[in-house]
């Protein structure tokens, strides 16, 4: 994405945003009455979309509804995800106890779990009718744990598409094909179309 400059296209829809601006929330709102499949872009260190995606949450829930949050998160972590929201009063030590549900030791880390506790929290407000499931997608095994070949890598990376659709239609699209999804994922899997090169060495 970085070896490509901005064309025509891109600076007309900067300057047709520019013009018909929506406060962030809003837009998020109208998205949700528009569609059922909702997708926002995360950038994995930063702490501000996590915020945004819980102020989403907390708007659309209520409203709308949402009946899944699908995270780029190892999906071996969903029993622990699921424990965590059945607690009844809240533990989040079970999410604390999962470093890679948290994503420990990246500089966002409190702000992903302050996601999970804001699903708890709508939860409770909504109650058992409409309560709101995490799915957790990714790969299992991914990021890897152990130094691993760049052909191992890029071979792992180039699945994760399929295998987050895979969990996302096995978990919850197969049994309720109409459901509300918010999607909050990497870039690079929010996009509607196109992709990345990826170069190694």
């Amino acid at each position: 994405l970085e070896l490509r400059s901005g064309g025509a296209a891109e600076a007309e829809l900067v300057e047709h945003a520019r013009q018909h601006a929506l406060d962030p929330l809003d837009l998020a709102e109208v998205a949700a009455r528009g569609s059922r499949l909702l997708f926002i872009s995360d950038i994995p260190t930063a702490v501000a979309p996590k915020r945004y995606v819980q102020d989403v949450i907390e708007r659309i829930a209520p409203s709308t509804g949402l009946d899944l949050l699908v995270l780029d998160i190892d999906s071996s972590e969903q029993p622990f995800i699921d424990r965590y929201l059945a607690t009844s009063p809240e533990d989040a030590s079970i999410l604390l106890s999962r470093p890679r549900a948290i994503r420990e030791g990246d500089a966002a880390s409190r702000a992903l779990l302050d996601v999970y506790r804001t699903v708890w929290r709508v939860n409770q407000e909504l109650g058992a009718a409409r309560r709101i499931r995490i799915v957790a997608a990714d790969a299992q095994g991914w990021p890897p744990v152990r130094a691993v070949s760049p052909a191992d890598a890029a071979q792992l990376y180039g699945a994760r598409a399929t295998t987050m659709l895979d969990n996302v239609v096995d978990r919850s699209l197969a049994r309720n094909p109409g459901a509300r999804v918010l999607f909050f994922v990497d870039g690079l899997r929010a996009l509607k179309s196109g992709g990345a090169r990826v170069q190694i060495g």
